[in-house]
């Protein structure tokens, strides 16, 4: 059994709101084939997190298909069968052990994949003068479509130590998101609702900056 501050109807709903998220995201191309990943926090001390496990493809996302992971990445509980967590697991906990976080959620849409590939050098794509900003929640900002905000992109790397490590470094400076070259999106929100928001205004920013050749 899970040693967690919740019920089981929560977790329950965790992996239900997670599924229909995934098919969502599918559907707009954000989540294709087996990319991406979803996390809720179900505990915050000590941190234990809802993550789909890994490889799993998104449009037919299951209840089955997820595990629980502690703060070092670890799986907690009991084996769900074969799956494991994702390579990518240290970037939610890193994420998700900050205070004010509740769900970490990463897409791979075509949009961020070329513009973080494209901007990588200069290390952030920035935005600014478009309304749909305004769906991002900054922290002590009052943000509106004149608000500047700069995405941070790390480059790509299989070493996830070291890249939890720098988004851990640069967590204060981040706009509830940012990207990594080549790979997409990763935003998040004091629950899954916030976080779901965030992640469908950076996608259209990025979508809009794309079509418009930016």
């Amino acid at each position: 059994m899970l040693n967690l501050k919740t019920s089981d109807t929560s977790l329950s709903e965790g992996k239900a709101n997670l599924v229909a998220l995934s098919h969502l995201f599918y559907e707009k191309n954000w989540s294709l084939a087996t990319s991406s990943n979803y996390s809720i926090v179900l505990c915050k001390e000590p941190l234990n997190l809802l993550i789909t496990a890994s490889g799993k493809d998104k449009q037919f996302l299951s209840l089955d298909d997820f595990v629980t992971v502690d703060e070092s990445g670890q799986l907690t509980g009991s084996k769900n069968g074969d799956h494991k967590q994702s390579a990518e697991t240290l970037l939610h906990t890193a994420i998700a052990s900050k205070p004010g976080v509740g769900a970490v959620l990463h897409t791979h849409s075509v949009a961020s994949t070329v513009l973080s590939n494209k901007y990588c050098d200069e290390g952030f794509l920035e935005i600014q003068g478009f309304e749909m900003i305004k769906a991002i929640s900054l922290d002590g900002i009052k943000v509106t479509h004149e608000t500047c905000v700069k995405l941070p992109i790390f480059a790509n790397s299989q070493d996830m130590v070291a890249l939890s490590n720098q988004v851990n470094n640069k967590y204060h400076t981040l706009p509830k998101a940012f990207l990594i070259a080549g790979h997409g999106l990763y935003a998040w929100g004091k629950d899954l609702s916030e976080a779901k928001r965030h992640v469908e205004g950076y996608e259209f920013l990025l979508e809009v900056l794309l079509k418009s050749g930016f």
